[in-house]
């Protein structure tokens, strides 16, 4: 069988004894009905070989297997041991083998060395060669055959590597061998022939332990595309090819805070057990930045700020839509800091990622999703970003995993929820699961991340996106939009499992009384407000308000030179509504103690905000970095968007008045 053929088959078995449609997989492998009838066909001479015929079949509309857990294992072991006898390599695959053996082997390679590999003629063996030259040639590697020794390649290490991540690539071999395993006879080789076993648990446990280490929240596919990299990097280091040059980078490194964190915290643990070069960890850094696997933090805590403000003002509008304190769940305002700093990163680099579930979310919360989508400008106006519906429907998904976490989780089985496409989805997945189940989520996670959450509780269930093994705990394999097979299927393994909770019960625990806030009004003073100001532009109307702060000493000097660099640097953001503009900075910029000041302009004068200039009233505010304060912050925000402030600010004859609106 082909990797087509060989993929159909792994689906049917790994596919929890659900049918697959043939209109599906036709669309899924890009290939005709008719097509699909001859892998079926090459499916059953593997099966017969295997005496299994029986619980497989194809009544020409779906395809479908009946087989318990053992016999899933034997298949699936079946399948690892296939050989090249049995599973046809393309003429692309053959090429990346060769092309692995080249680039990997310090020594000539004979053509004749391809026939015993690949099992294929001498004609076939030479035409790959001159396919796999045209590769090499177009990476700027010299390949040429010596009469006696047989082919050599030469060219720098870096070169190689590249390469070799870009036969990943184009394999899908990170997927195929980390992810949806068992993988094909090709994909498995040339893992075998790298020797990637050898170290990978080494690399999983260092890359493991540094994600925890740094609270990053890393897809599956990004964890094993960084193991991929490390593994390049440790196997050649091993086999005696180390970069010790840094001019043998094809392109220059750019240092980004969270990625030069990431590095250095990976290289010192990997070098506690390795020696590797100083080259090494740019060359990481390197291929990190080239396929944008860590984000980078921003750069400057004023976007920490913003993004902490403006998220906050953003959950206020979501909370009154569905009359629910989402501010209250404090994860979720991480979740969305973490993705929308994400986002902000992408977009800024014009890196556009696809929501597999985007129609799914858009027919099944047509109404939550418009909402958001009409609201989402919130964000979009302070942060200079456009989001589109992908990832509209990805901040949803945080929303409504949310709004269902408070249900109660007495009397229910502890529950490890395993996704391997990211936070989103896993906390969606959670939402659909506590919708018709009685459930205690105790974590959402991704696979590689499983372990970890599984040892240190006592889990009685697992339920994943991807067929798992290695833990003995009842497991469900669930499609990630949860459909109605996948609740009949996890009716039936719940109702054995809440047989032992029958005469237990999970006290939940006491909510906290809410802090009482200081108020608005006692952090402003009749002297730190100031009517009809005459200045000349904005950072004299900054300067202005600023001053009032500078005179009570709630502020250095430092901070009130911050809130201008800060405008020049990311633009007029602190223009939150029309005609006003909030001045601020970070506590760490020189806030000494938490004030507010109020100047009303004579003259408005232009910030440079497109709709909202120009701008009459601004306000400057100074609060110390606790979360009380931060509150108090928001409060102010809220209290300034309001429709009336303006209509007072702008009438008022005496600081009084505006005193008397924020009490």
């Amino acid at each position: 069988m082909n990797k087509k053929t060989f993929n159909l088959f792994k689906k049917l078995i790994l596919n929890n004894n659900k049918p697959l449609q043939i209109d599906d997989m036709s669309a899924f492998f890009h290939v005709g009905v008719r097509t699909l009838y001859n892998y079926w066909d090459e499916i059953c001479d593997y099966l017969i070989k295997l005496d299994l015929r029986t619980p497989f079949s194809f009544d020409g509309k779906e395809f479908k297997c009946q087989i318990d857990e053992t016999m899933k294992q034997y298949l699936i072991a079946s399948l690892r041991t296939m050989s090249f006898y049995e599973y046809k390599l393309s003429g692309f695959e053959r090429q990346a083998v060769m092309s692995v053996i080249f680039l990997v082997s310090g020594a000539p390679i004979k053509s004749s060395s391809f026939n015993d590999i690949l099992c294929v003629s001498q004609n076939t063996i030479t035409n790959d060669l001159k396919e796999v030259k045209k590769l090499f040639d177009s990476y700027h590697i010299h390949f040429h055959e010596n009469k006696y020794q047989g082919f050599i390649i030469e060219c720098p290490e870096t070169i190689r590597r590249n390469l070799l991540l870009k036969i990943f690539d184009g394999q899908n071999i990170i997927q195929d061998y980390f992810i949806d395993t068992p993988a094909n006879p090709c994909v498995s080789y040339i893992c075998n022939y790298m020797k990637i076993e050898k170290y990978r648990r080494l690399i999983e446990s260092i890359v493991k332990g540094v994600e925890e280490k740094l609270c990053m929240h890393m897809t599956d596919y990004n964890f094993y595309k960084v193991v991929t990299i490390l593994l390049i990097i440790t196997s050649r280091n091993q086999a005696g090819f180390p970069i010790l040059s840094k001019e043998e980078y094809a392109s220059g490194t750019k240092s980004y805070d969270q990625l030069t964190l990431f590095t250095e915290c990976i290289f010192y643990e990997l070098n506690s057990l390795l020696n590797t070069t100083a080259a090494e960890s740019l060359y990481f850094m390197n291929r990190m930045q080239h396929y944008n696997l860590v984000s980078e933090k921003p750069s400057n805590t004023y976007n920490e700020v913003l993004f902490s403000l403006v998220i906050k003002e953003f959950l206020t509008t979501v909370s009154g839509y569905y009359q629910y304190d989402l501010l209250g769940d404090t994860s979720l305002a991480e979740y969305l800091n973490s993705h929308i700093s994400a986002c902000y990163n992408r977009l800024k680099k014009n890196i556009i990622i696809e929501n597999p579930y985007l129609s799914e979310m858009k027919k099944k919360y047509e109404q939550d999703f418009l909402f958001l989508k009409d609201h989402i400008y919130i964000l979009e106006n302070a942060l200079h970003i456009s989001f589109n519906d992908g990832e509209i429907a990805y901040i949803l998904m945080h929303i409504l995993a949310t709004l269902e976490k408070d249900r109660n989780s007495m009397d229910s089985p502890n529950t490890v929820v395993i996704c391997h496409g990211g936070i989103a989805t896993s906390n969606y997945l959670s939402t659909q699961l506590l919708r018709h189940f009685k459930l205690n989520i105790v974590a959402a996670c991704s696979i590689h991340n499983a372990k970890n959450i599984i040892d240190a509780h006592s889990i009685d269930l697992i339920i994943s996106t991807l067929p798992i093994s290695g833990f003995h705990i009842p497991t469900v394999v669930v499609d990630a939009m949860l459909m109605e097979e996948d609740i009949h299927n996890l009716r039936e393994k719940l109702s054995l499992i809440q047989k032992r909770y029958a005469n237990q019960s999970h006290a939940l625990p006491d909510t906290p009384n809410a802090h009482s806030l200081q108020s608005l009004r006692s952090m402003l003073s009749m002297e730190r407000i100031v009517l009809d100001k005459e200045v000349l532009d904005w950072k004299e109307a900054i300067i202005s308000a600023g001053e009032l702060l500078l005179w009570d000493k709630l502020i250095s000097v430092n901070y009130l030179h911050t809130m201008i660099d800060l405008i020049v640097k990311y633009g007029a953001y602190i223009v939150i509504a029309p005609h006003i503009a909030l001045a601020h900075a970070a506590p760490s910029d020189g806030a000494k103690d938490s004030g507010v000041s109020v100047v009303r302009l004579k003259y408005p004068v232009e910030f440079g905000k497109e709709k909202l200039d120009p701008v009459k009233i601004v306000v400057a505010c100074a609060f110390l970095d606790t979360t009380e304060n931060a509150n108090l912050l928001l409060k102010l925000m809220r209290s300034l968007l309001k429709p009336n402030f303006l209509s007072i600010a702008s009438a008022a004859k005496t600081p009084q008045e505006i005193l008397d609106y924020f009490e």
